[in-house]
């Protein structure tokens, strides 16, 4: 059996860390690395070799698979250890460390919702613990299959083939995305259409839809819409016990929101199937409409010697004044955000959306 034996698809991932297989740092990053040691650890640090697939001596796996699902889910070494930690520190030195007791003993690729579905039976039958794997970026151990004594055998749920974009309507930005598809390859799908879900967490690069939705992931851009929740308006589960399906509504009044129960509740629910998100996009070409506008009216608003003054608005004021885009683009709460201190604004200004320009 060689070392790199997996029913994965995607570019081979270094087990062991953070990034793909084949990605080594330049020389530069090198000199770097070792100049911070130098000043930090100025009487020698001691190099650790990474691990190799050889180095680990896995439990035997527990699992005995029917033909149904023997092109379905793996054992191999590689797979398991790729599926055994996410990337907090503390995982990674247990990886240097080449300890690895809790790794699932087996890892499933299911294709179809089908393939899903057999997988949950099985796991079923066999008391087997059924733990949802997106890009494996969890820093807080949630794709560990350390799950105590309570069953028979674990089983990671990689969800990589789940990766389209479906379905999208510009007119309303919605678009209809699989679970595991990754941020980059979303944003790449998106693009075409003028469109941009934006949202940016750390390991935009390596983590899944999906994932985002189940830990409700925030993003980098912190001015208005931040975490996922923000942007998902309905979403489609697959569990043990069948599929929870909330209604395609930019918004309710009804009470309970069943939305709300699934985003973020990934230590509550069953595991996470396809899980097909509609969400609300952000539209990049109505942004730059907006930048221009604004830019308009600043140049106005110079020519005749504007320079009113507020203090401190409070976010009605900037709704009022701005309107919520202006603020989501331009972050005008920090620039307001001083305690009595007069700030130059624009009393010219107005939403685009609105009648009239002065």
């Amino acid at each position: 059996m060689s070392d790199r034996e997996s029913l994965s698809k995607r570019v081979p991932l270094r087990f062991w860390g953070w990034g793909y297989e084949s990605e080594e740092l330049t020389p530069e990053e090198d000199r770097i690395i070792e100049s911070a040691v130098r000043l930090f650890v100025p009487e020698g640090a001691l190099e650790v070799a990474p691990p190799t697939v050889s180095d680990f001596e896995l439990p035997p796996s527990r699992l005995t698979l029917p033909a149904s699902l023997e092109g379905v889910i793996s054992c191999t070494p590689y797979d398991r250890l790729v599926h055994c930690y996410g990337k907090s520190y503390a995982d990674l030195v247990r990886m240097y460390l080449r300890e690895a007791d809790a790794a699932p003993d087996g890892v499933a690729f299911p294709r179809t919702e089908a393939d899903i579905e057999g997988i949950f039976d099985y796991a079923q039958q066999q008391r087997l613990a059924v733990i949802p794997f997106g890009g494996g970026t969890s820093v807080c151990g949630g794709v560990e299959a350390d799950v105590g004594d309570s069953y028979q055998g674990t089983i990671s749920l990689d969800m990589q083939h789940f990766d389209q974009v479906l379905e999208v309507d510009t007119i309303s930005r919605r678009a209809r995305a699989q679970a595991g598809i990754l941020g980059p390859d979303l944003e790449e799908a998106l693009k075409p259409h003028g469109l941009s879900l934006r949202h940016y967490p750390q390991s935009f690069r390596f983590s899944t839809l999906g994932g985002w939705i189940a830990t409700r992931a925030g993003g980098h851009f912190a001015t208005v819409y931040t975490h996922i929740d923000d942007l998902v308006e309905a979403v489609r589960l697959i569990t043990p016990h069948g599929i929870i399906e909330t209604r395609e509504l930019p918004g309710s009044g009804a009470g309970p929101s069943a939305d709300i129960e699934d985003i973020g509740a990934r230590p509550m629910l069953d595991p996470l199937g396809p899980a097909l998100e509609r969400l609300v996009l952000l539209a990049l070409r109505d942004e730059h409409l907006l930048l221009r506008n604004l830019v308009g009216q600043l140049r106005r608003c110079r020519g005749r010697r504007c320079r009113p003054r507020v203090r401190e608005a409070d976010a009605g004021d900037l709704d009022a004044v701005l309107g919520r885009e202006l603020r989501l683009l331009l972050g005008w709460r920090h620039l307001l955000e001083a305690r009595g201190r007069e700030v130059d604004a624009l009393h010219a200004f107005r939403h685009p959306h609105l009648a009239g320009h002065s």
